[in-house]
């Protein structure tokens, strides 16, 4: 009998210890290049826990993230044992911030749905022959496939995440040889955005420029002194919308970081007016380019906001010269024009 009771002490000792060990949650993190570490992961389960994870059911996790189609994906399940193992959930996300997020969300769920076996300073209630402890096995979510806000809670799924993802844009152009000289511009843009794809329209202006021609004018009598002592030359300016689609080529449009190969057509109005003649005329011409577009763009984390570059060149089919009578040509298109482009996307989710 005595012996029978010191048996009985000893594995309730053992088992006691055993419970210590693991008296708190753990997490195996294997993330991959550009994605948050497991510091910040553990930061953002605490977060939606309300409380350190030391304080949680003692459960490992294991979390393996890896590229996907649709952007990235983590496998998560409770090795070590555990009648959770053969249990793997699949998280998947656009990009890898988002990611960190749901696995956060999944964790923090399971964490809440478990109750620890065992604290510091509680007791451990004794246990016959054949009884077993309290299971520890909490509801992991079957698959998570929704955002969450910053504060870590669900936020309201989109019905439909495939369909296109609306923005506005607004850019500051650099410009050489749509006129005279480089020159400067502004623009601004709508696109539609999917995972892939993406379709961007532009309206461009391009600030008007004054350019002298090469030519000598001829005297004109009756011209006042103001008139003779002007060289003779014009204002040009140039107007004009465009429409592109792109590719990403890397990542995705809607993820934290995207690169875009565009290709689309460009139309609009080169004018001009003469200056320092005796009879001032004005003048337009069609413009008509195919046009190639290179860019990036990079979302600030926490808004909707997305700052990026583009490089264009552009082909005009028409390069028409503008000419002051009895003086000469004025200006004519290069044969190829390059546009350097800075600006901000405000995201519409």
């Amino acid at each position: 009998m005595h012996r029978s009771r010191l048996m009985a002490l000893v594995s309730s000792l053992a088992w006691l210890a055993a419970a210590r060990v693991a008296a708190s949650a753990e997490l195996t993190w294997q993330g991959m290049v550009g994605c948050p570490d497991r510091e910040e992961l553990v930061y953002r389960i605490e977060r939606a826990l309300g409380g350190p994870m030391a304080r949680s059911a003692p459960l490992h996790f294991g979390v393996r993230v890896a590229p996907s189609a649709s952007g990235v994906e983590a496998r998560l399940n409770v090795p070590d044992g555990s009648r959770l193992a053969d249990k793997e959930r699949v998280v998947s996300a656009p990009d890898c911030d988002k990611l960190v997020d749901m696995v956060a969300l999944t964790v923090a769920l399971a964490l809440g749905a478990a109750k620890p076996t065992a604290s510091d300073g509680a007791s451990v209630p004794s246990t016959s022959a054949g009884a077993q402890a309290p299971s520890t096995e909490p509801a992991l979510p079957a698959s998570v496939n929704v955002p969450v806000s910053d504060d870590g809670t669900p936020a309201p799924s989109k019905e439909d995440h495939s369909g296109p993802t609306p923005g506005v844009s607004l850019w500051l152009l650099g410009d050489t040889g749509s006129l005279p000289s480089a020159g400067l511009g502004a623009a601004f843009g709508l696109e539609l955005s999917w995972q892939r794809t993406q379709l961007r329209a532009l309206a461009t202006l391009l600030f008007e420029q004054h350019t002298e021609a090469s030519g000598t004018p001829e005297p004109s009598s009756g011209a006042g002194s103001a008139l003779a002592d002007a060289a003779p030359g014009a204002d040009l300016g140039l107007a004009l919308g465009s429409l592109s689609a792109c590719v990403a080529p890397y990542g995705s449009f809607r993820s934290a970081s995207s690169i875009a190969l565009c290709a689309g057509w460009e139309v609009g109005r080169l004018s001009g007016t003469g200056t320092g003649v005796p009879q001032a005329r004005s003048g337009g011409a069609l413009w008509l380019a195919p046009r190639i577009e290179l860019g990036g763009l990079w979302a600030l984390a926490g808004t909707q906001l997305r700052l990026g570059g583009f490089l264009t060149a552009a082909a005009p089919l028409d390069r028409a010269e503008f000419v002051l009578q009895d003086v000469g040509r004025v200006h004519r298109a290069s044969t190829v024009v390059g546009r350097v482009a800075l600006g901000a996307v405000w995201v519409i989710e």
